[in-house]
């Protein structure tokens, strides 16, 4: 027997637990007719300068066969502490095993100021009619934004923890290395009721001596062209950014890295434009001198923030391309799959050559390209727009956008070559807990297409 899939609050491993938590597990044994008989939940406060664990709960012999949603009657967390659980349990064939989990509170109190670019705010679209002309991404939308500072850690830390929210999407680096692998953070939520902040471990990421911290900002579900008319500015005109970053050492003492008016910014020299639907242009030409942006602090208050509901939005899949070419002479890649995401393109191009890529799901009764989601309305152009450098092996990975597509027309290129290309799916972090197949080809087909709507429709949810 043994025991796996250990949760706190459903979620593994979980940072930002601010309420009494509930744990489950599950048995797996391989002897028949195998049920908990009972169980003993102990949770420990982990002291990082002692490195010692000390047992603050313990709910003794419990006899139940409940292993979901076990509540720790009586249990508070305490903000900005580690804990480790683990529960042992006895099965009806007198067998006794045990095992761990881990899970972490909340932040302790806001120090850190919200701080915006004092270089304006997001621009109004140049109409507002749903069915009109489309004016250029590049005439109303901004670059994105870089906010950094420099700092310094005096030693090796024995943890440290970066809590990061924004009024846009954000990506967080420390040392020029991303913190971790989600995406579009901090997600879309009903932003005038509540903004979910994410815990970081940077322990791993810091060196002593001088350090920066950089954080890219894109326009997102906050101020980006949403919905089904494609206006922006839905929740605000400014983007905004809020960090704290605690830095504890093995004395117990702890430094701070506040975001406040002492931040430096500037506009991304690469990604010039980020839309969630209209797409993106990244150069790498360097063409674009950058200016010194100053911040300014703003009293935004902490009452909405929370902390991350849910899993983050994740690379989930990789797939190929084959080529195909229409009727009309379009080149077009072929996912073979519908779905939500993005596309890295890996190209060795002059310099100042443009590649566009324009994204469809469906083809015309022709078989040629069709648009159907651009057509659908203004801002859903799906277009990613690359202009090389002239170097060898560029890649090209779009941030704080993505798409919904099957077919990809690609222009710029004389030749195209569908290995240069692979497709990212992306949705909300999931667990596959299930398999459905029979000897129906027709329903086998029905279950995974069920399964890729799920994937493509589950972004943030």
């Amino acid at each position: 027997m043994k025991l796996t899939h250990l949760q706190t609050n459903y979620e593994n491993s979980p940072r930002g637990v601010n309420s009494t938590p509930v744990f489950s597990w599950i048995i797996e044994s391989d002897k028949e007719n195998c049920v908990q008989k009972s169980y003993q939940l102990q949770i420990a406060e982990w002291d990082g300068v002692k490195k010692e664990k000390y047992i603050v709960f313990n709910s003794g012999e419990i006899v139940s066969e409940e292993s979901t949603g076990v509540l720790a009657e009586g249990f508070d967390v305490l903000p900005d502490t580690e804990y480790y659980w683990q529960v042992e349990v006895e099965d009806n064939h007198g067998e006794k095993v045990l095992a761990e989990g881990y899970f972490e509170g909340a932040i302790a109190e806001w120090k850190a100021k919200w701080i915006e670019p004092e270089n304006g705010g997001l621009k109004i679209d140049p109409t507002n009619k749903m069915f009109s002309a489309k004016p250029s991404p590049e005439d109303f939308l901004m670059p994105v934004n870089r906010i950094f500072k420099k700092f310094t850690v005096r030693e090796k830390p024995i943890k440290a923890r970066a809590y990061a929210t924004a009024h846009g999407v954000y990506e967080l680096s420390i040392n020029g290395k991303q913190t971790d692998d989600r995406l579009l953070a901090p997600e879309f939520t009903a932003y005038q009721k509540l903004i979910c902040y994410q815990i970081y471990d940077i322990t791993h990421l810091l060196q002593v001596g001088e350090n920066e911290v950089s954080v890219l900002l894109g326009d997102g579900w906050w101020g980006g062209r949403i919905g089904v008319s494609g206006d922006g500015l839905q929740y605000g005109d400014k983007r905004g950014l809020l960090l704290q970053m605690e830095i504890t050492y093995a004395d117990g003492n702890k430094e701070y890295v506040l975001s406040d008016e002492n931040f430096h910014c500037e506009d991304d020299n690469e990604i010039r434009y980020a839309d969630l639907f209209i797409g993106t242009k990244i150069d790498h030409t360097n063409n674009f001198e950058k200016t010194d942006i100053k911040v300014v602090e703003q009293d935004y208050g902490y009452q909405m923030l929370k902390p991350q509901i849910g899993r983050g939005v994740k690379k989930l899949k990789e797939l190929k391309a084959k080529l195909i070419v229409t009727p009309k002479g379009e080149k077009l890649l072929d996912f073979e799959q519908t779905m939500a995401g993005y596309v890295i393109a890996r190209l060795h191009q002059p310099k100042g050559t443009k590649v566009v890529l324009t994204h469809t799901e469906i083809l015309d009764e022709k078989g040629n390209f069709y648009e159907n989601i651009s057509k659908s309305g203004k801002n859903k152009q799906q277009q990613c727009i690359y202009v090389c450098n002239g170097e060898e092996n560029e890649v090209f990975e779009p941030k704080f956008t993505f798409q919904g597509f099957r077919y990809v027309k690609v222009e710029g290129l004389d030749e195209v070559n569908p290995d240069n290309f692979t497709a990212i799916v992306i949705s909300t972090d999931m667990d596959d807990l299930s398999n459905f197949s029979c000897s129906n080809s027709k329903l086998n087909k029905l279950y995974q297409n069920t399964r890729w709507s799920q994937y493509s429709n589950m972004i943030s949810i």
